[in-house]
């Protein structure tokens, strides 16, 4: 307890605090004048946020304010822009309305949206309107036009009993929606998911209801857990993958991707690894890096003395030695996009940086601030032309491959800049992405 308070540690969300600082306190470990400290770090952020200002803003901004059209309208247009596109075959998206015909909305997170995404708040915000997937297809496919099954009992499930009446909802539709994931049961503060693999019901219900429908069905992915897609993705009865995080309520958006009023440009944020990387990797190996580990691989069932050390694959895009079930920054389009680089990528000397370092030293810094750029020495220029017919957004990635690289602890690769673009159809947008000094260290 002393030496978690005396190490700077201003808040504790559990509690440990609570239980211990009394019987700390008598012993003699810490006084007052420590716990005072930590009060004042904590206080003086409060102040600073209004949290005691009758007049500030937290006091100003009303249920009737954050429940507004143009506010509702913000957080579905932020779902829409951060939905990611992973497979679209033969333009399966978007949908058209008109020709949607019946719509069957099946899958045990097509009736969510307070099981996607937790952080309290009110229990019941603008006025309890828990808009599911079923809602956001109906703005499309309205009336006696949508249906909807659960085809699971739960995202963890491995109980199939309810996959023969969704089966049988999607041999009678003319377009199936998917929507499947994880929710709150798999994943949340204080509670890690146990497995990248989607569970045995919401395989075989992918499986058995793209075998059933006469058209290639569209799967919506509600999760934070990065799930291995392999089923869905391999699967050819499944027309289009669309990923769109944990939206809750905020699902409108994800149908106007759907259905085309908004064109995806997300990109993936996370690495999606095969279901076998569990095994290869103790959640105690903290290492970013690949090389041996001193863990047990997690699938033996022996005594963990006489079980096979692990091997770590490395973690994320810079580190991760294996095949990505899909890489880090991927993301389709409704239309297509050319790149023209105005300064073809080149080995990048550090001469510049150099330079930039003795002119800071000559002026009494120690050191450039991070935050300076050497845009001269190293940016990077690309003319972004779209060629399809479509009005839309891009996201340029610019990656840095170091010298050496996947070597000696050095990264395959780093993300040093990204910039996200409205291109009109048949036009043509100049990107400039650069990187800062803190890009070219190296640990």
């Amino acid at each position: 307890m002393r030496d978690v308070l005396l190490a700077g540690t201003d808040v504790d969300c559990g509690g440990f605090v609570g239980s211990n600082i009394q019987s700390t306190m008598a012993q003699g470990l810490i006084t007052e004048a420590d716990i005072d400290a930590r009060l004042r770090n904590l206080f003086r952020v409060r102040f600073r946020l209004g949290h005691f200002d009758p007049e500030g803003p937290l006091q100003q901004i009303p249920p009737s304010i954050i429940c507004s059209p143009d506010h509702i309208a913000i957080s579905h247009d932020g779902a829409a822009q951060g939905s990611t596109l992973i497979k679209n075959v033969q333009g399966r998206l978007p949908l058209d309305a008109s020709k949607a015909g019946k719509v069957a909305v099946i899958g045990p997170n097509a009736n969510l949206s307070r099981g996607i995404a937790g952080y309290y708040g009110p229990g019941r915000p603008c006025n309890a309107d828990f808009w599911n997937m079923i809602d956001a297809v109906q703005q499309y496919a309205t009336g006696d036009n949508t249906m909807w099954s659960q085809g699971c009992k739960d995202v963890l499930s491995n109980d199939t009993s309810l996959v023969d009446a969704a089966v049988q909802q999607a041999q009678s539709a003319d377009t199936v929606v998917l929507v499947l994931g994880t929710d709150l049961q798999a994943a949340a503060e204080g509670h890690d998911a146990v497995s990248v693999a989607m569970s045995g019901c919401q395989v075989a219900l992918a499986q058995r209801v793209a075998q059933a429908a006469k058209n290639p069905v569209v799967v919506v992915m509600l999760t934070a857990v990065p799930l291995d897609l392999t089923p869905i993705l391999q699967n050819p009865k499944v027309g289009a993958i669309l990923h769109a995080g944990q939206v809750s309520v905020a699902t409108f958006g994800v149908a106007d991707v759907l259905f085309g009023t908004k064109v995806p440009a997300g990109r993936t944020i996370q690495t999606v690894y095969p279901a076998s990387y569990a095994n290869q990797i103790s959640v105690w190996d903290f290492a970013m890096r690949p090389g041996p580990s001193p863990f047990p691989r997690p699938d033996c069932t022996s005594q963990p003395a006489q079980c096979p050390r692990g091997t770590n694959p490395g973690r994320t895009y810079r580190f991760y030695t294996g095949q990505a079930i899909v890489p880090f920054g991927f993301g389709l389009s409704y239309t297509t996009f050319k790149y023209t680089p105005i300064n073809p990528p080149h080995q990048f000397s550090l001469q510049p940086v150099r330079d930039l370092l003795a002119r800071a030293r000559s002026n009494g810094r120690s050191f450039p601030a991070l935050t300076d750029t050497v845009q001269d020495a190293a940016g990077y220029y690309v003319n972004v032309t779209n060629t399809g017919s479509v009005d839309a957004d891009d996201v340029v990635l610019g990656f840095m491959v170091p010298p050496s690289a996947g070597t000696g602890g050095i990264p395959l690769k780093h993300l040093f800049g990204f910039e996200r673009v409205h291109v009109p159809a048949g036009q043509t947008v100049t990107v400039t992405i650069y990187p800062t000094l803190l890009d070219f260290a190296q640990v």
